[in-house]
């Protein structure tokens, strides 16, 4: 939807991608004291105390996306850089390739929309590295490959190749249909991930998923009968 408009607005003007990621992500945010102590980690037979939002918790990803949801509206609506899209720590956007901005803490330049990015997250004290800041007029973005030029995302050949492999994992003769939840599990995951950008396909799958809900069932309900 924003690269569509962007591309309907442009009239003629060349538009480039770009995606910047942050660094340590959920690791920015620190824990409440009384929380800190759940986080200690045994190491060499000591104890040290974590301080930082942890990968892997249940709560992890929402901490963070309460803070970084703060820092997408200062961009937006206080530093002017619009569109400006988020997947965890993976930040994306596209701006007219004629306007530049010189970033000089990597001493060079940057689309503007990406440099003024990055000149915030110094402000606000946010990491980043340099070869994690990138762009072009073709560009994978959250594993897809996204072209402005033909206004089209696909899928990388590697990553079809996963897939494919997956696939015939689950249906191939080899596995002569002896198969166990846990790879039909995967196997729909890595299908429905495959399919975020083409949603009128994801009813394809809706079978196998009804099927794994009704076997969840079946299984609960002969637990509780023992």
């Amino acid at each position: 939807y924003v690269l569509r408009h962007a591309q309907e607005d442009a009239k003629g003007r060349e538009i480039v991608l770009f995606k910047s990621d942050v660094k340590h992500a959920y690791r920015l945010m620190p824990m409440h004291p009384l929380w800190q102590a759940m986080q200690a980690v045994r190491i060499d037979g000591k104890y040290y105390i974590d301080r930082c939002n942890c990968f892997g918790g249940s709560a992890s990803g929402r901490i963070f996306y309460a803070f970084y949801s703060l820092v997408l509206w200062i961009a937006s609506e206080v530093r002017g850089v619009k569109d400006v899209l988020a997947h965890v720590d993976d930040n994306f956007s596209w701006e007219y390739a004629s306007r530049k901005k010189f970033y000089k803490p990597y001493g060079k330049e940057f689309p503007e929309k990406q440099a003024k990015l990055l000149e915030l997250w110094d402000e606000i004290g946010i990491p980043h590295s340099e070869k994690k800041q990138e762009s072009g007029t073709v560009l994978t973005i959250v594993g897809h490959e996204v072209d402005m030029q033909r206004m089209r995302i696909s899928l990388p050949s590697d990553q079809r190749a996963k897939i494919e492999e997956e696939l015939d994992k689950l249906c191939g003769e080899s596995t002569k249909r002896d198969w166990a939840r846990r790879d039909v599990q995967k196997a729909v995951g890595v299908i429905n991930w495959a399919l975020s950008f083409n949603p009128l396909l994801k009813p394809g799958i809706h079978s196998l998923i009804h099927a794994l809900k009704n076997e969840a069932r079946e299984y609960e309900e002969e637990e509780g009968s023992t």
